[in-house]
């Protein structure tokens, strides 16, 4: 499956809810390849900051400076915060104003918030029986021991499809922030999405479960049809949330930097008593992506159906644990016209970080549900305690501390998967641990589980070439329900053993073989880094190949007669010797030239192949006092056909037929 395909199949969060995006089709097998584009963190709301006065602060100094207040305050009482307008004043100007007024104790711009969203398709299959996430979070099994309870979880989003027949029952009284009412009706599907994973009806023989059958959706509108919203709005919606009675609180929302005063209305909600899961992220690349990297926030990342890392899904320092969040099956907004949603019929697949975050949500309403004292801090370490640990042994950027395992979360004493063993070559994640291979020998290592760097020697023995072959792992198994692809599509490095990166080669789309060539001047180790462009590992092999190139041409010396010499033995027989072994020595390609008359000396060629010396034999005595040329020529060629550089030796012969055993005359 190409890039542009899966990047259609696993949308960027700031496009999550549009139509699906053609990406330009990589055509081109050495064209250069484009990292997929990822929003703009900290998008600001033109002509808003959010400020926040000291406790018993005023806010005369506020409107003293010409800056009106929006009657949309984010939250209700003395020192906290409230919007204010800029006036037509640039942001920054106006936030560097407010930050030294000492009633002022923290202004922040108003940052845009989007959806933490992903692709879909609509299908036909048996709906529950395409919920794989029940049964890879054992969610099924736990429903013996739980199937919820009276919680409430606010689904911070674009609100909900209030009259969906598989949320009948299920909704309780929410708010929307973006129009500043108590309709939170869904006008783009995002939030619609996100409920029914939590919450569709189950056992009622329609449609999909929802991981809790009994805990109520408080839908909080705070982004509107487009995908988009503001920190203003998310502070709004926290803390509205905490003060009506949530219990959980889902954000598969974010994309904007960190802000102390989003932070402050976390803590505020976890101070009373709720638990917050939030979203990694659609980047596959490693981010503190917020809000689910606020402390107080479970960070959630994707996996699919054979429990391997999705290949979209972002990673990090952050991430606390993974879920699925590939094909999952739910509830869709069929009222909701924005990008063609109400098309898909009552329920649809849908992939994101943003649909991972909602079956955490539901299996810490199970937790809860199980354990109905206990506090938010006890609910994390056990939904953390009770993850089966996938990827590498204990956390790690990708799985966080697992994937979650509701049955075990609920009481279950059941064993799950456990972390990947890697390969033979495992772990050689560091230049360090490099495993040395030999030239022209195929080799077929793994990048897995998600995130494995494998890290290869490679002896050069003499000046040349070395070229390193790397073909990827194109997996084209059917989209959708069970599964995203997880190719392999090599990064290829070229480092010196210490540590100094020489060649950088990302040009292939999986499947692809991906060639790094360097040169070297003599013996030399090199060492070969390899890592995926996507943020998955496969199990399936990919190759790898070091061969030798001798690019450096062979050398002659003509060690009979001595160059420049003079008087020399008109019966002279040259002598040639080679670095190294070569071919097509022959009259033709080593010789006599007479610079007289430029013509060549008519003679034979005797080769030694083991003392690599070829000696000229004339056919006559060369004349007498004449200038003349020992020339060693192009047409040599050594085993890999580099030819042999020009070499010349010029010599006068002498006019007495005396001479001494090297043939240099000793008497005029």
């Amino acid at each position: 499956m190409s890039r542009a395909t899966s990047t259609v199949l696993a949308m960027l969060l700031v496009v999550a809810t549009a139509a699906p995006v053609v990406a330009e089709d990589p055509a081109s097998p050495t064209a250069a390849k484009e990292q997929p584009a990822a929003p703009a963190l900290g998008a600001i709301i033109p002509g808003q900051v959010v400020v926040q006065l000291r406790p018993g602060a005023g806010d005369e100094s506020i409107r003293s400076r010409g800056l009106r207040l929006l009657p949309e305050r984010v939250a209700e009482g003395d020192g906290l915060p409230f919007i204010v307008s800029t006036d037509g004043r640039p942001v920054a100007d106006v936030l560097a104003e407010l930050r030294t007024d000492p009633a002022v104790a923290a202004a922040e711009p108003n940052y845009r918030v989007e959806l933490a969203g992903g692709a879909a398709v609509a299908v036909n299959d048996p709906l529950t029986a395409d919920q794989y996430s029940l049964d890879q979070m054992r969610v099924r099994d736990a429903w013996s021991i739980t199937t919820g309870g009276g919680g409430v979880l606010a689904v911070l989003d674009t609100g909900a499809q209030l009259d969906h027949p598989d949320l009948v029952g299920r909704l309780v009284a929410g708010h929307d922030f973006v129009n500043d009412d108590d309709d939170p009706s869904d006008d783009n599907g995002h939030g619609t999405w996100v409920a029914g994973v939590i919450a569709a009806n189950a056992n009622d023989g329609y449609g999909t479960a929802g991981v809790s059958w009994t805990d109520k959706v408080m839908p909080v509108k705070i982004m509107d049809g487009t995908g988009s919203g503001s920190t203003a709005d998310l502070m709004n919606g926290i803390r509205w949330a905490a003060d009506h009675g949530a219990t959980i609180i889902n954000m598969s929302v974010g994309g904007f930097p960190y802000s102390q005063l989003v932070q402050d209305a976390v803590n505020y909600a976890w101070d009373k008593g709720v638990v917050l899961v939030g979203a990694a992220g659609n980047n596959r690349r490693s981010e503190e992506y917020y809000p689910a990297s606020f402390d107080n926030i479970v960070s959630v990342s994707a996996t699919q159906a054979e429990d391997e890392f999705a290949n979209w899904s972002s990673w990090g320092p952050k991430v606390d644990v993974s879920a699925p969040g590939a094909s999952v099956r739910t509830t869709n907004c069929y009222e909701c016209t924005y990008a063609d949603h109400n098309t898909w019929g009552e329920h649809t697949y849908i992939s994101g970080t943003s649909f991972a975050t909602p079956n955490v949500a539901g299996v810490v309403a199970l937790i809860r549900a199980k354990f109905p004292t206990w506090t938010p801090s006890q609910i994390v370490g056990r939904l953390l305690n009770t993850s089966d640990d996938l990827g590498y042994p204990g956390w790690d950027d990708r799985y966080g501390r697992g994937r979650v395992n509701a049955y075990r979360a609920v009481g279950a004493t059941v064993s799950g998967p456990g972390p990947s063993t890697g390969d033979q070559f495992e772990v050689n994640n560091s230049l360090s641990d490099a495993v040395k291979i030999s030239l022209g020998t195929v080799v077929r290592p793994t990048i897995h589980p998600a995130g494995d760097v494998d890290w290869f020697a490679v002896d050069i023995g003499r000046a040349g070439r070395l070229d390193v072959r790397v073909t990827g792992v194109t997996d084209s198994r059917a989209y959708p329900w069970n599964r995203s692809p997880i190719p392999i599509d090599p990064i290829v490095e070229l480092y010196s053993t210490s540590g100094t990166l020489l060649k950088h080669v990302d040009l292939e789309w999986e499947g692809g073989t991906e060639l790094a060539q360097w040169t070297v001047s003599g013996p030399q180790r090199i060492l070969v880094r390899i890592a995926n462009w996507y943020a998955n590992g496969n199990t399936a092999p990919y190759s790898i190949t070091a061969t030798y190139v001798d690019t450096v041409a062979p050398v002659a010396t003509i060690t009979s007669p001595p160059s420049g010499a003079s008087g020399v033995s008109r019966i002279v027989q040259p002598t040639v010797t080679f670095n190294e072994a070569v071919s097509n020595v022959t009259a033709a390609t080593v010789q006599i030239r007479d610079l007289v008359t430029d013509a060549i000396v008519p003679a034979t060629v005797e080769y030694d192949p083991v003392a690599r010396e070829a000696r000229i034999v004339p056919e006559r005595r060369l004349e007498a006092a004449r200038a003349y040329q020992v020339e060693a020529t192009a047409g040599v060629v050594d085993v890999a056909g580099n030819p042999l550089a020009l070499t010349t030796l010029p010599f006068t012969s002498g006019s007495v037929s005396f001479y001494d055993t090297d043939g240099i005359a000793f008497e005029q």
